[in-house]
């Protein structure tokens, strides 16, 4: 299965004078899309939502330069299947031991190890993504909005 992670945060910070920022974990959206195929063939996909348990950012110059995050795996829904039966089964299928093994792996966790400024407050972040224990270079999109002296 491929997975694209899509992210948008909004941070607050700890500190008007601090360059780290803790994350606003209500104000913060993490989404994701599994995809089911081989190769370039794509069968299918669902689409859902994970809450973030928290988050730290760094940024120099007005520019994110690092990100740890922890995922709340347990928080794991989904948005695209109507079939309240059929998205039962498939939060089912994540939670179990063949897929995510949420009650042993409650949190998973990213720790950026390159960001790239796209565009104004658009980054492309390249990281290690933890699942499951298992640790695999993953990389995405992220709208950084800054509001007032936080992010």
């Amino acid at each position: 299965m491929k997975k694209l992670l899509s992210l948008a945060f909004i941070f607050l910070s700890i500190s008007l004078f601090s360059k780290s920022y803790t994350l606003d974990s209500k104000g913060s959206k993490l989404t994701w899309t599994g995809y089911k195929g081989v190769k370039d063939l794509i069968k299918y996909s669902h689409t859902g939502e994970v809450n973030l348990k928290s988050a730290t950012v760094t940024f120099e110059n007005n520019l994110l330069k690092s990100a740890i995050i922890t995922i709340d795996m347990q928080s794991i829904t989904n948005t695209d299947i109507a079939s309240e039966g059929k998205r039962k089964r498939l939060l089912a299928h994540l939670a179990d031991d063949d897929f995510f093994a949420i009650d042993k792996y409650p949190e998973a966790f990213f720790t950026s190890t390159k960001i790239e400024t796209l565009q104004t407050n658009l980054y492309k972040v390249t990281g290690n993504l933890t699942i499951r224990g298992i640790t695999k270079k993953e990389e995405f999109q992220l709208v950084v909005e800054k509001k007032g002296d936080s992010y």
